[in-house]
């Protein structure tokens, strides 16, 4: 991305398709520039999100953690949606709350919450697993007789 932005490297050139998956993925770049904040909200920036709209389904843009750095709010103004991902059993409530507000103060549209590293077990108890064993095992015997 950085190396796009600084003109370094056409857009087509840095996207890099990924085998077997119908995905694409532009990492980060070589560089690390020192103006990463202006460059992020950069005419280019808006010009490189405007041109993968075009030719994409679906644009996901993964950002540094909310509170730790103004990336990620500078990013929320160039996005349709913000998809907020929290920790299960890390991420504090106070934290969840700050970076709501820091997202509604910019007028960022949350479009909708991730919980990840969730301990099923703990939640679910065995009961879970072993009726999902229970579900596959079937469907995976329905796909054999077929």
């Amino acid at each position: 991305m950085t190396n796009v932005l600084m003109n370094e490297i056409a857009l087509h050139q840095a996207i890099q398709k990924l085998k077997d998956e119908n995905l694409d993925l532009l990492s980060t770049g070589t560089m690390r520039p020192s103006n990463h904040h202006e460059l992020l909200s950069s005419q280019s920036m808006r010009d490189v999100l405007a041109e993968c709209k075009d030719n994409y389904d679906l644009v996901i843009v993964d950002s540094p953690p909310l509170i730790a750095v103004t990336d990620s709010i500078v990013l929320s103004a160039l996005v349709d949606g913000v998809c907020l991902v929290i920790r299960s059993g890390k991420t504090r409530m106070q934290m969840i709350r700050k970076a709501k507000k820091l997202l509604e103060s910019s007028r960022s549209r949350i479009v909708g919450v991730i919980l990840n590293d969730i301990d099923l077990k703990s939640v679910y108890g065995n009961w879970y697993y072993k009726n999902y064993y229970y579900y596959q095992l079937n469907n995976d015997q329905k796909d054999k007789s077929r």
